[in-house]
Parts: structure tokens; C-alpha cells; sequence
């Protein structure tokens, strides 16, 4: 069966939907509410480096599929320049909204960062919290990394995990770490450590809930093709005095899926059947 997204398919070829202001390796990409067509969505890109080993960018710009325009639009900068950093919509759990976007780590001018930051995306925010707000800083600078969101049984998180913590040796990392998004003023707490120590890998966040890890590089010229699960018990830590670090609530399962080819440094995302020519 040969399924291709419906929206990027026109006549049987691939449409190239627009064409990017700067030229962009290893940046950061969100699906976001479109600020110009009510009910429907933009992909916004954020960083990148203008090549490998080149400058991290602060720039970013809005890609607004299916629109006649040959150019993406300017969108605003980051706080810093940036190159692989990893990005994550945070929606409300009422309604299933998306609300901020959250971008982690990247490298900078000479290191890794752990520094966080938060866009708000509510059209009826004031406007003195419109724009960037600094977030809690991770524990471990890192880079390459991925990241996404999970909402199971009431404990909702936003994942990090993997990446590279020091360009110098290239030395990647097994850790994650989990950001309690039901709590007000969270800080990072340390995660379950993914069974390798990986890069390149994505992330990726289901319709409901569950976050999805795909595996990536754990060394020179060698990827994975299993996928991970993060599962959490949030009997242990939800409303808990003293809840179960989660570290030890949460673990990785790995699904019988796999992918067909070993990859790195690539993207996953989720497409609506509906969005589907097969």
C-alpha cells in the first residue's frame, strides 16, 4: 500500500508547498494553530545552523501549507541563536489546544545549552506575555536530543532525552528528564535512562497521550530501528505527599514495531488518516 500525505500531493507529484528564507541544518519544527487561517495549521521552524558545523541561527519562519506563496514568512527570533534544539507543543487538556510551545537545549555560539524557553500562543494572552519567557534549565546541557509530551491517567510531561551534552569527543547520553507540566513552577527531574545512549533520535507525542521515542545513532555510522515507549505510573506520583521519583514511576517498553531502515537525524510526525491518499 502506497500512502503519501493528501495535502503535499497534486496530480501525482510531491508539491513543494514553499520554499524557506534561510537555509537551514538541524533546526527545531512545530505544527501550530495557523495565525492567518482560523482551523488550520502552520509549521513553524526555529534555529538551525546554516550548515553542518555552521553557525546556529536565531532566526525562524512560518511554512503555511497549501498557500500559493513561494516564500515561507518571517516569524519571531529565539532568545538565542541555536542549532539542534528540540521543540514540543504543550496543549490544554481540556480541550486539546495548543497553548505554548516549549524549545530545550541546543548548541550556541561555543557549547551545548540547558537553558529553556516557553512561546505563548494564546491569541488572548496581555501583551506583556506574549513572546519568549525563560524556562526551568535542564540538569544536562544537550543538544541532538529529542523530546515530546506525555498525558497518562491525569500526569502530564514534557520528555527530554538523549542528545549530545559536549561537541569535543562527541559525547552522547543515555539520560532523559521529565518536566511535571500539572504542577505550577516545575523544575527537571531525572528520567528513566533510555537503554543506550543515543542521538539523532525523535520523539514523537500520539492523538492520545503516549510518548514515542525512535531510535537514532549510538555511535559512528551505527542507528536503530526499534521504537521506545515511555510508560508511567501516575497512581505513584499524581496527588502523592510523597510521590515516586519518576525515574522509578516511569520506564521504557519497546514495541514490537521497528522501523524498516535504521536512521538518524530525521523526523517523525503523526498525519490524520483523513490526510491520507492511499
Amino acid at each position: 500500500m502506497d500512502c503519501r500525505p493528501a495535502h503535499y500531493v497534486l496530480a501525482g507529484k510531491k508539491k513543494q508547498v514553499s520554499r524557506l528564507i534561510n537555509v537551514r541544518y538541524c533546526s527545531a519544527s512545530v505544527v501550530i494553530p495557523s495565525r492567518s487561517q482560523p482551523g488550520k495549521e502552520d509549521l513553524w521552524i526555529l534555529g538551525g545552523s546554516t550548515h553542518n558545523n555552521g553557525a546556529a541561527q536565531i532566526s525562524t519562519e512560518y511554512v503555511i501549507p497549501g498557500n500559493s506563496q513561494t516564500k515561507s514568512t518571517r516569524g519571531p527570533d529565539l532568545p538565542v541563536k541555536l542549532s539542534c534544539p528540540c521543540a514540543l507543543v504543550i496543549k490544554n487538556a481540556a480541550n486539546g489546544k495548543a497553548v505554548k510551545v516549549l524549545i530545550t537545549g541546543g548548541w550556541s555560539t561555543n557549547e551545548a545549552l540547558h537553558r529553556t524557553d516557553f512561546y505563548d500562543l494564546d491569541p488572548d494572552a496581555t501583551k506583556q506575555n506574549k513572546g519568549w519567557t525563560k524556562g526551568p534549565d535542564m540538569n544536562k546541557r544537550r543538544h541532538a536530543h529529542s523530546c515530546g509530551t506525555s498525558n497518562q491517567q491525569g500526569l502530564k510531561i514534557a520528555i527530554v532525552a538523549g542528545g549530545v551534552w559536549k561537541k569535543r569527543g562527541n559525547k552522547r547520553t543515555s539520560s532523559t528528564e521529565i518536566l511535571r507540566l500539572d504542577q505550577a513552577n516545575p523544575k527537571w527531574n531525572a528520567g528513566p535512562n533510555l537503554p543506550k545512549i543515543l542521538m539523532g533520535a525523535a520523539g514523537l507525542t500520539t492523538k492520545d497521550g503516549r510518548f514515542l521515542f525512535i531510535r537514532g545513532n549510538v555511535g559512528l555510522n551505527t542507528h536503530m530501528t526499534s521504537i521506545l515507549e515511555l510508560k508511567c505510573n501516575a497512581a505513584q506520583v499524581v496527588g502523592k505527599t510523597k510521590p515516586t521519583p519518576l525515574k522509578n514511576a516511569c520506564k521504557w517498553i519497546t514495541l514490537t514495531q521497528k522501523l524498516k531502515e535504521a536512521r538518524s537525524m530525521f523526523v517523525a510526525m503523526m498525519i490524520p488518516k483523513e490526510k491520507l491518499v492511499c
